[in-house]
């Protein structure tokens, strides 16, 4: 065992990373995780683990741990993506015997994170002679790797990112976040593991669009970095792997572009799409290296899961960002609508915050409107406020639903968006709204 490294599929959080994992479970060097896992210790996410003075029993029950959302859907865990019939084959009992067995006195994560993925393996019946590597999928552990001992000479790390047009689809498509301040998070989690990767070596960054683009050249670019042989396709895919579904992709391609129409002309957003262009030279700056190792005493100081709020040290990497490309804003009408004219972020997503109450008119042609939470929530919350506001005076009136947006809302694709979002009743009140408004207002 002491001759098989540890691969870490590092990401910053929903970039698609689990879509590379079948991909390397097919080569005879790499033993892998099914599911997503270690993303949780104690009560807190995506922070250090410090084991010391733990039983082996307890590490197991730590590292083993699944995560549900409140409709009861496993978000985290090994069995994560498994059939219902592979969930109840896995071995569990088998598993924690092995691994209590083999951690001996051993409490450093590597170690730790080692032993439970040779342990899964061998209490599924699944051969190691032949692992060079013992590979997991969880979250963004290279802010956590300070605090690991021989964490830099025992791993190598495969960082997973995706264009920014893709990110912010992939954090949109189920809650409601800050796009605008969901850039930077983008931006600084990255130029994290870049400089990680500048400094430490020993590591790949690669972008999920080439694995959907050009999956040959990518996995070629895998298999030179961690000398593989060629994968054997043949082999049988073990149980609890996400396999790509190309509705979805074709879904979130199609949003994608709807995204990069509204963000394209924000300064951090350009910045995010030329990344490789710039990234580099500003990471080897002295005081840039010294902020991106606070922001991550600061992260593992901190429990907050928010993709829109990076934090004061994340707020100053980002001015010195601006103020090392000089890079500028320009108008957009779609980010103006979004983001000047109503404030919304995970923090108070059921609340939207208003500073435009009058119907746009034959302006609303020029606002992309995709089927997203955080768009659709404040259409629904502009037309309401233009309701209420045109009752004040009752003067003057035109129908709201001559719009664009309105025509929108009602379409049958984003009906059920709307039901899917939990927006009915929002949206059943702007048609109250709307239906009194004309009873108030017409002449």
């Amino acid at each position: 065992m002491s001759d098989i490294k540890l691969l870490l599929i590092n990401t910053i959080g929903l970039t698609g990373a689990d879509l590379l994992l079948p991909k390397l479970s097919k080569y005879e060097e790499i033993a892998i995780l099914p599911g997503q896992n270690f993303s949780v210790f104690k009560d807190n996410l995506y922070r250090v683990h410090d084991y010391k003075g733990w039983k082996s029993s307890d590490i197991f029950n730590s590292l083993a741990r699944n995560l549900y959302t409140k409709q009861g859907r496993m978000w985290m865990g090994l069995t994560k993506f498994m059939k219902d019939e592979d969930r109840s084959a896995y071995p569990k009992d088998l598993h924690k015997e092995i691994f209590s067995l083999n951690l001996k006195d051993s409490r450093d994560f590597v170690d730790i994170i080692k032993t439970y993925i040779l342990s899964y393996y061998e209490a599924c019946g699944l051969d190691v002679s032949k692992r060079l590597f013992a590979s997991w999928f969880s979250n963004n552990v290279l802010l956590n790797h300070n605090q690991y001992n021989k964490f830099d000479e025992e791993v190598k790390v495969i960082h997973v990112s995706c264009s920014i047009s893709r990110w912010l689809t992939h954090i949109s498509q189920t809650k409601t976040w800050d796009c605008s301040e969901s850039i930077k998070f983008w931006l600084v989690n990255n130029l994290y593991a870049l400089a990680y990767s500048l400094e430490k070596g020993n590591t790949l960054i690669i972008y999920t669009d080439e694995l959907l683009s050009s999956e040959e050249d990518l996995m070629n670019k895998i298999e030179k970095f961690l000398s593989l042989k060629k994968v054997n396709n043949s082999q049988a895919l073990y149980p609890g792997f996400l396999l790509i579904n190309t509705n979805i992709i074709e879904e979130q391609e199609k949003l994608s572009k709807q995204i990069d129409k509204i963000y394209k002309d924000n300064g951090l957003y350009k910045l995010a799409s030329s990344f490789e262009d710039w990234s580099a030279d500003f990471v080897k700056k002295d005081n840039v290296k010294e902020m991106l190792g606070n922001f991550s005493k600061f992260w593992n100081s901190t429990c907050h899961t928010n993709l829109d709020w990076i934090g004061p040290i994340g707020d100053q990497i980002i001015e010195e960002v601006i103020k090392f490309t000089e890079v500028k804003n320009e108008r957009n009408f779609s980010y103006t609508f979004y983001h000047e004219y109503f404030e919304l972020n995970s923090d108070h997503y059921d609340q939207v915050n208003v500073h435009l109450n009058h119907f746009l008119g034959c302006l609303e042609d020029q606002i992309v409107l995709p089927p997203l939470p955080f768009f659709i929530r404040i259409c629904i919350q502009y037309l309401s406020s233009s309701a209420e506001n045109c009752m004040k005076s009752a003067h003057s009136y035109v129908s709201f639903k001559q719009g664009k947006i309105y025509k929108t809302l009602i379409t049958d694709e984003f009906q059920i968006k709307i039901s899917n979002f939990g927006l009915r009743k929002n949206f059943e009140n702007l048609e109250d709204l709307i239906l009194e408004a004309e009873k108030t207002c017409k002449q």
